[in-house]
């Protein structure tokens, strides 16, 4: 006889027994073996889709399995981008913040070329001017000594001429 885990329901249906003379009714041992075979079948066919379900539930879990490495392998590959993005942006913005560092420093000099050609136009129009005070000043003082000199006696012009023509000095007053 087979093993019980092999046995068959056709096994059991065809299983022939030894008769004997005080044994049990043949009827009844075959009735009640093909409840047990329907029940062995029953149980198979269960068996068969449980197996099948597991089967299927496993190629499920294996193909989620593989959605989950790409899941994976592509988040790893979006934060490898989102790093590389990161760094470019970074290059990017210290690239601008040179430029503009440049720039400012390139107005600076230019302010400062500027503000010096400026002071140097304002120590001009300031040396300009207190020469100009000082030729005013000195021209003004050389007017007021003539001036002074007009307030001493006045002789008239012909006298003075007068005695120059006949050849005689002048009397000064």
């Amino acid at each position: 006889m087979s093993t019980p885990q092999k046995l068959s329901p056709v096994e059991v249906r065809t299983k022939e027994f030894r008769r004997v003379m005080l044994g049990y009714d043949p009827k009844e041992v075959v009735d009640f073996l093909e409840i047990v075979a329907k029940s062995w079948e029953k149980m198979q066919k269960q068996e068969k889709e449980l197996l099948e379900k597991i089967q299927s539930l496993n190629d499920e879990v294996i193909r989620w399995r593989g959605k989950e490495n790409e899941i994976q392998k592509q988040r790893e590959r979006l934060q490898a981008e989102a790093g590389d993005i990161r760094e470019r942006a970074q290059a990017e913005a210290q690239k601008i913040y040179a430029e503009v560092e440049q720039k400012a420093g390139e107005v600076r000099d230019k302010t400062e070329a500027w503000l010096e050609k400026v002071l140097t136009e304002v120590e001009e129009t300031e040396r300009r001017r207190n020469n100009f005070v000082t030729a005013f000043r000195s021209a003004l003082d050389s007017h007021y000594e003539l001036l002074k000199k007009e307030d001493a006696p006045w002789e008239p012009l012909s006298a003075h001429l007068g005695s120059l023509l006949k050849g005689g000095p002048t009397s000064a007053h």
